[in-house]
Order: C-alpha cells, then sequence, then structure tokens
C-alpha cells in the first residue's frame, strides 16, 4: 500500500475515532453532571442550581467541559426539568434540543442537536 494512501486512512479512521471517543466523553460528562444536580436538588428542598457553579465543590470537582469546545458544559432550565448538555460534532449551540429517531427507528440526521441529559419532573 501506497504511504500516502495508508496515511489518507489512517487519518480518516482517526478522526473518526477523535469523534466516537469524543461522543463518549460527552454522555459521560453530561450524565454526571445530571446526577450532581439531583444530589443539590435533594438536599435542597427540590430546588435546581442557579448554574453549574453551584455544584462546586460540594457535588463536582469543577464544572465538566464541553469536550467538543472546551466551554462549561451547558445547562437550561426547562418547564419541567432542566437539561445538560454538550454541543456535539456540529459545533454548534443548538439550545439542547436531543436527537430524533423516525417511525422505523432510524436517527434524524439533517435536523439540528445536542448531546443532552434531559430530568423531567
Amino acid at each position: 500500500m501506497d504511504k500516502t494512501v495508508a496515511f489518507a486512512s489512517f487519518f480518516q479512521h482517526g478522526t473518526e475515532l477523535i469523534r466516537f471517543t469524543a461522543n463518549d466523553s460527552a454522555r459521560l460528562r453530561v450524565a454526571e453532571t445530571a446526577l450532581a444536580v439531583e444530589r443539590f436538588r435533594l438536599a435542597h428542598q427540590n430546588q435546581l442550581p442557579g448554574s453549574l457553579a453551584a455544584l462546586v465543590p460540594a457535588y463536582l470537582k469543577s464544572v465538566p467541559t464541553d469536550p467538543f469546545d472546551g466551554q462549561p458544559l451547558r445547562f437550561k432550565r426547562l418547564e419541567k426539568g432542566y437539561v445538560a448538555y454538550c454541543i456535539g460534532t456540529d459545533l454548534k449551540d443548538d439550545g439542547g434540543p436531543e436527537s430524533k429517531q423516525d417511525a422505523e427507528g432510524k436517527w434524524i440526521r439533517n435536523q439540528p442537536f445536542d448531546i443532552t441529559f434531559t430530568v423531567e419532573h
């Protein structure tokens, strides 16, 4: 195999590996953050924190960073709960919508979404 072709193949697959690793890391970080929010809520008469910074240091060592842009994870109150999220591979803050599936269970790819952990209560 030509060295150029081998490098191009490695680069393409390496990029995919980095993307999958960032996705997994994002999912773990938003889940960890949601657990910290729930612990805060239990300790504060069902109140949500004003920001993720309110969770430090009692519930988190620090506010986790978004693996896609290095910024702090996003946190948004909803009418009946909240969402913790990362911006995802499109590198755009879409405001926390989750990815959706069509009636056949296939992921809808042409709509903006973030990597989220939503809690409704």
